[in-house]
């Protein structure tokens, strides 16, 4: 039995030192794994800061809305409608018959809802008689709807940067 137990002292005191090694080499190891995930971060940051330099394009077709009655609104914007339907003469003749209209007066370029009115007209424009390369585009986006995923991808990137740099700026002119 002394043989036995004596082989078995031997192999404990070996692993022992083996794991004294072990712990050395491991704690080596994570060490560098550490060091190499820390880096990729950085490297992921800088990556994250070199694509985002262009902004993303700007939505078209989104528009705050006054704050005007219901009614007014409505007519607002079915008179835009018509215009963007009806063309440019559409306009001119509205302008001559309802030129005594208090309603209307947001057609006179002098008016502070005229502002609005336009760039709802632009928008009618461009969905109810579209430019060629943008039903093109939107063939392709409804292809690939993965394109369209990737764009917003973007653009939620871009606005997270944005943030976290105007935070930056904050807390830097809070420490001045």
């Amino acid at each position: 039995y002394n043989t036995y137990y004596q082989y078995k002292i031997k192999e404990f005191k070996e692993s022992k030192a083996q794991d004294v090694m072990g712990v050395a080499s491991r704690q080596k190891a994570v060490a560098v794994a550490l060091s190499i995930k820390l880096r990729q971060q950085e490297l992921l940051r800088q990556a994250e800061e070199l694509l985002l330099k262009d902004p993303p394009p700007v939505f078209e077709y989104i528009t705050e809305s006054p704050s005007i009655s219901a009614f007014d609104l409505d007519t607002v914007k079915l008179t835009a409608q018509f215009v963007a339907r009806n063309g440019r003469q559409f306009l001119t003749s509205l302008m001559n018959k309802e030129h005594r209209n208090s309603q209307f007066d947001f057609l006179r370029p002098h008016h502070a809802m005229f502002q609005y009115f336009t760039k709802l007209l632009e928008q009618y424009t461009k969905v109810l008689i579209p430019a060629k390369d943008m039903i093109a585009n939107l063939g392709v986006e409804c292809v690939n709807a993965s394109c369209i995923l990737e764009q917003a991808k973007y653009r939620a990137e871009w606005i997270r940067c944005k943030d976290a740099q105007s935070r930056r700026e904050d807390e830097l002119l809070e420490r001045e």
